[in-house]
């Protein structure tokens, strides 16, 4: 975990519920999460039992049913200033303000510069800025410093990928969705990877996972790479489906110009000569689709 090393991860039951036993006495943090959405509460324990109350946002459905999550324990380390600069970072990163994105996590990282939530997060900066070599020394130190770091398998497969090293990129996503089975960017990104080593079926089951994990506001991407995926394994009739259906979700979005273009050839190539398809390269549609 980010702020020191995991103590316990478990399942909550279908109530919501969860136990941990056997701790000892201090300050623990403790993190559930349901698919994208996460909630955390420090606890401190003085001998005895204590509870914690965790409420999970909601996703736009009106459901107030529990689900089955996973929670993490960890023991807290990293001073809270470096935790919040962290978090400013990534809300800036979101709204791709870079520069304050990038000030907040150095700054983070000049208080905890083992922070391996930080160190992820300022490998995200470098692989934007296209520094793949850079990121993947900030990704090495987090996972050194925390094996069990998720995100930082995630993001190491996302720099493999961009560098073309696909079978990097896999073992480093596997070892992500160990660490989190229920990530979708996991599958997602393991998609295009199978993509850049043109194994259309095992990028098709990928991103069919990813569809299974995610939520309906991140379904235009995994759409237009299965699109593709479906393009290569001549499924025209699919891949048309799942282009307009990017098409729908994203018409004016930064690759509905290719999507458009795709859509036109399979829509030829069903009437005509399906042997004659040449799909993008990695590095471009398939590079981006996901950032």
């Amino acid at each position: 975990m980010e702020t020191g090393a995991v103590i316990e991860t478990c399942y909550s039951n279908a109530n919501g519920n969860f136990e941990a036993r056997n701790l000892r006495t201090g300050t623990y943090e403790v993190v559930a999460i349901d698919g994208l959405s996460e909630t955390r509460e420090n606890v401190t324990l003085e001998g005895g039992t204590a509870s914690v109350n965790l409420r999970m946002g909601g996703s736009g459905s009106g459901s107030s049913s529990p689900k089955i999550g996973t929670v993490s324990i960890a023991e807290l380390k990293t001073p809270e200033k470096a935790r919040h600069l962290t978090q400013k970072a990534r809300e800036a990163l979101r709204k791709n303000h870079r520069e304050e994105a990038q000030k907040a996590v150095e700054q983070a990282l000049a208080i905890a510069p083992d922070y391996p939530d930080a160190l992820t997060t300022r490998a995200v900066l470098r692989l934007s800025a296209n520094q793949p070599q850079a990121a993947i020394e900030d990704l090495d130190h987090a996972v050194k410093v925390d094996p069990s770091f998720g995100p930082a398998y995630l993001v190491l497969g996302a720099v493999f990928n961009q560098m073309g090293r696909y079978d990097e990129a896999l073992r480093s996503l596997d070892r992500g969705s160990k660490y989190d089975p229920k990530s979708w960017q996991c599958a997602f990104e393991s998609s295009k990877a199978w993509l850049g080593k043109r194994e259309y079926a095992q990028a098709v089951e990928q991103l069919n996972r990813a569809e299974k994990l995610t939520v309906r506001g991140m379904m235009a991407p995994i759409h237009l790479l299965r699109g593709y995926a479906l393009m290569g394994e001549k499924h025209f009739e699919q891949a048309s489906t799942d282009l307009e259906a990017y098409l729908t979700a994203e018409p004016n979005g930064e690759l509905a110009g290719s999507a458009r273009a795709a859509l036109a050839k399979v829509k030829t190539l069903m009437v005509e000569k399906p042997d004659t398809l040449v799909l993008p390269a990695m590095t471009g549609v398939f590079a981006s689709a996901a950032h």
